[in-house]
């Protein structure tokens, strides 16, 4: 189960709202990662109150920009404690 940064509509920052969502198992030329922090930066503020040029599609997720550590995966040759950093959640 993942933690996540979610909103359903535009708003300040009262519409984020920390939420618990089932991960799936990575594919075949997956990882996992274990995210232990994000950043949020102005532009994620532009698009949570519609001032961006992306229109959100709702419940829209924040913290794209993470620190972590990958988890699991099939045909991982990395070591599994090397930090990532700059992962994308889409």
């Amino acid at each position: 189960m993942a933690r996540i940064v979610r909103f359903h509509e535009y708003g300040d920052a009262s519409v984020l709202k920390i939420e618990n969502l089932d991960v799936p198992p990575p594919g075949a030329d997956e990882v996992q990662i274990d995210v232990k922090s994000i950043g949020l930066n102005r532009a994620e503020v532009m698009f949570r109150t519609h001032a961006y040029m992306q229109e959100a599609r709702f419940p829209s997720r924040l913290g794209f920009e993470a620190a972590s550590c990958e988890s699991c995966g099939r045909d991982s040759h990395r070591n599994h404690s090397d930090p990532s950093q700059g992962a994308s959640a889409h």
